[in-house]
């Protein structure tokens, strides 16, 4: 399998044709929340999600325990334990990053767009932390799990909520990781009266 961020020319970048695209397998993977089998597919790995609120419906790997599509509709139902969350990328994406800062636990891949309104209400000052991933992912195809012929466009974080949040984006610190990046504590912000 390619690597997540490898070089492709410019112009195949930057061309995504619907907001369905899948968690690249190995970052699923270096968070401990997938595991490769033997003959070359997927399962849970040691530490999965216990949700996925926004799962693809043709999904070939698991993301979390319980995986919610859009027919079960995720904004609407109470979420439970940790949170994988590489929501929608469109007008919704910030109704699914408020719902889970409210809900506190869990992981949030998104694009760095630190100066949004909806980036500012929902990830600074609730998040745990940031970690800013080097390089652009390459997101994979629902129902054949092929990589996109063209890389996210954009640079990328992984917004931590809670104690267990955070404890994942730490793996991604070790010197072998395949996910270099830079790792920005949250410090806590007190509400305005």
């Amino acid at each position: 399998m390619p690597h997540w961020h490898t070089r492709r020319p410019p112009s195949a970048q930057n061309v995504a044709t619907t907001d369905d695209l899948l968690t690249p397998p190995c970052l699923l993977e270096a968070l401990g929340a997938l595991r490769e089998t033997r003959a070359g597919g997927y399962r849970l790995g040691p530490d999965p999600f216990d949700l996925d609120p926004c799962a693809s419906r043709k999904q070939p790997w698991p993301t979390a325990a319980e995986q919610w599509t859009v027919r079960e509709d995720g904004l609407s139902r109470a979420w439970r334990g940790e949170v994988w969350l590489n929501a929608p990328y469109g007008r919704s994406l910030y109704h699914w990053v408020a719902r889970l800062a409210d809900h506190g636990s869990g992981l949030a891949l998104m694009y760095a767009r630190t100066d949004t309104e909806g980036f500012r209400a929902h990830v600074w000052g609730r998040a745990s932390a940031l970690y800013f991933l080097t390089g652009r992912p390459w997101f994979h195809q629902p129902v054949t799990g092929e990589q996109c012929p063209a890389n996210c466009g954009g640079p990328m974080v992984l917004a931590a909520y809670g104690d267990a949040g955070l404890a994942r984006v730490r793996r991604l610190l070790a010197d072998d990781s395949p996910y270099p990046g830079t790792l920005v504590p949250i410090p806590r912000t007190k509400e305005k009266r």
